[in-house]
């Protein structure tokens, strides 16, 4: 675990030169959910994917078993789900998935240099092996939204 890492990548992550002007969606309080999103609401707390997909309760029914399947267990290993995911993340510039899966990917085994790699690019050299880096390569020749940026 690399619990102690989190303040360094979060550091990193809210520098000025990282922090976009959009907003974080605001979580549904168990109290306020709308009526279909309440039974997707556990008693003993509940998943940051429900309470921010409650404000449209309609794509609950349709996006929590896709996450489940997409998270759960499979023959891709939880660590390169993580590094998929954070890199994804970070081309979007989806702040709630970067920090959420910034977190996730720690938990995993990323390393801290790792995860900031992943959600900018800009150490990308130095953190990841060869092969690693062709496939970064690749995927900007593929017509990422990365590509459009260089």
């Amino acid at each position: 675990m690399n619990r102690c890492e989190p303040a360094e990548v979060e550091d990193h992550m809210t520098s000025p030169a990282r922090v976009r002007s959009s907003s974080l969606i605001p979580l549904v309080k168990r109290s306020q959910a709308p009526l279909l999103a309440a039974p997707h609401y556990a008693h003993t707390g509940t998943s940051p994917i429900v309470t921010s997909l409650a404000h449209v309760p309609e794509a609950l029914d349709v996006t929590l078993p896709f996450v489940s399947v997409v998270l759960g267990p499979s023959a891709i290993d939880g660590r390169t789900k993580e590094l998929v995911i954070l890199r994804t993340s970070g081309l979007l510039e989806c702040r709630y998935c970067i920090q959420t899966h910034s977190a996730a990917a720690l938990d995993r085994g990323v390393t801290a240099t790792e995860v900031r790699a992943l959600r900018d690019g800009t150490t990308w050299e130095t953190a990841f092996t060869s092969r690693a880096r062709r496939v970064n390569s690749a995927s900007r020749r593929s017509g990422s939204p990365e590509a459009s940026r260089s």
